[in-house]
């Protein structure tokens, strides 16, 4: 297996090496923030979009994202930079950019790991979680570490072969996946729940809704319902990690979507790569300009 990338406040360290004390309240209570980002070629898909969240997650837990992130040329966009490197340009890779609170928010470590991003089938399955949530918490729409609701419904999702399990407001709508952004078809259009039904603004998301409307494909943003499931002509799911990911069947509830086959998924799938490759050159080209000191994505 390959070695995994772990650099702490831009120094690499190896494997096993001490790097955050006991008392970081990141440790004894979970707090801090982070983010997942696809790598490829060795570069950083969407990094100024993922770095954008991170800064509002930060803000909202009392931690100052100038200091973190800084500006142009700073030093974790280029450690992120050095991580990526690292890692490589033959392997497809995931960077976690996780910051911790620290014991007063202000001495918290900055820790990037780089590790292999998962192999998955071309379609999957999934369950509908049997416990819901509150969509009006504000603490939904942050990507922060405490995620142990989301661990043990997805590991209950995992244990009943399914890749992930799509979680219930209060209201008995759909909000999203432990790990993905929920979209729907119906009648030849894709639903996919607002922001305020509890879901993370992913920004896989909010790419993956700028092809469908640079390909004419109908969008709408509302609250889904275990009907509009029990509707779908399709179902498709998106995170950072894999794009958009077709659903083939849902427990319970359907085993008949076309997965992988569905026309819609597979038109915005690759059309979605293709603006990923585009995006990386471009960064590349921009980087090259300007001397090497500008991170790619």
């Amino acid at each position: 297996m390959k070695e995994l990338v772990l650099f702490v406040d831009g120094r690499r360290l190896a494997r096993g090496e001490a790097a955050i004390e006991a008392d970081d309240l990141g440790v004894l209570q979970g707090i801090g923030v982070y983010e997942t980002i696809r790598v490829d070629g060795g570069r950083p898909v969407w990094l100024e979009d993922h770095l954008r969240r991170f800064a509002e997650g930060l803000s909202r837990v009392g931690i100052d994202p100038q200091q973190v992130i800084g500006g142009v040329g700073s030093e974790l966009r280029r450690s992120i930079a050095a991580a990526c490197a690292a890692w490589g340009t033959e392997d497809a890779g995931s960077l976690r950019v996780t910051r911790t609170f620290g014991r007063d928010g202000r001495d918290g470590k900055t820790l990037l790991l780089v590790r292999p991003r998962d192999v998955l089938p071309p379609e999957v399955s999934v369950s509908v979680a049997t416990r819901a949530k509150d969509p009006s918490d504000p603490l939904e729409g942050i990507k922060g570490t405490s995620r142990l609701r989301n661990f043990l419904l997805q590991r209950e999702a995992r244990a009943a072969g399914h890749y992930d399990c799509l979680v219930p407001t209060r209201d008995g709508d759909l909000s999203e996946g432990t790990i993905c952004n929920l979209f729907v078809v119906v009648t030849g259009t894709v639903w996919t729940p607002t922001l305020d039904r509890g879901c993370l603004p992913g920004v896989t998301r909010d790419h993956v809704i700028q092809v469908m409307r640079r390909l004419s494909i109908p969008i709408r943003k509302a609250a889904v319902q275990v009907q509009h499931l029990l509707d779908a002509e399709e179902v498709f799911l998106t995170n950072s990690s894999n794009g958009a990911l077709p659903v083939r069947a849902i427990a319970g509830l359907r085993d008949d979507l076309p997965g992988a086959a569905g026309p819609i998924v597979q038109k915005i799938q690759n059309r979605y790569l293709l603006d990923v490759e585009r995006h990386l050159k471009d960064a590349a080209e921009d980087r090259a300009a300007a001397g090497g000191a500008v991170c790619d994505g």
